[in-house]
């Protein structure tokens, strides 16, 4: 592990962030009392990790950083259905529309320098 850190805390929940770590499960089980009731751990680098039946698990880059808007999309249609019922279209390929109006609005942009994607989604609430 390179770096840790505790990116929320309160009196029941615990976000950890390691830089790099060999496997987030075997970090959470050797720092299980730094965890209260409920607790998360999560890197973007395992250089040990291990899937079911002793499977190892490999980094692997983003395949095609160009469909996250899609699955973003996608996620967003979903979870809005799932809470409260409404049945969205994807606009191809980043915008979702309720009755032909616009409801969301994705855009993802990428930080090469950071080896990252910055995804910003923007419901619209007060639209009647």
């Amino acid at each position: 592990m390179v770096n840790d850190a505790v990116v929320s805390h309160n009196s029941v929940n615990e976000l950890y962030y390691l830089e790099e770590v060999d496997s987030t499960n075997t970090w959470a089980k050797a720092n299980l009392d730094k965890f209260g009731p409920v607790g998360a751990v999560y890197t973007t680098s395992q250089t040990a990790g291990r899937g079911r039946r002793g499977h190892t698990w490999i980094n692997a880059e983003l395949a095609q950083p160009e469909s996250l808007p899609l699955f973003a999309s996608m996620a967003v249609a979903d979870a809005l259905e799932q809470r409260y019922g409404i049945q969205c279209q994807i606009k191809w390929p980043n915008d979702l529309l309720l009755n032909g109006k616009k409801i969301v609005g994705i855009l993802c942009e990428g930080m090469p320098d950071h080896h990252a994607i910055v995804c910003g989604i923007g419901i619209n609430l007060a639209q009647p």
